[in-house]
C-alpha cells in the first residue's frame, strides 16, 4: 500500500478545505464536551 512508503503522508497537500474541516471538528468537539459537562 502507497500509505506505508517513507515520506508518503508529507508528499500530500493540504488544501484549505482539510484544514476547515478538522477545525470545524474540533470546533464541535468542544461544544459537545461542554454540553456533557451541563447536562445533569
Amino acid at each position: 500500500m502507497k500509505s506505508f512508503l517513507n515520506n508518503y503522508i508529507e508528499s500530500i497537500p493540504i488544501t484549505h478545505n482539510v484544514l476547515q474541516t478538522i477545525r470545524l471538528i474540533g470546533e464541535y468537539k468542544g461544544k459537545q464536551d461542554l454540553f456533557k459537562e451541563q447536562s445533569p
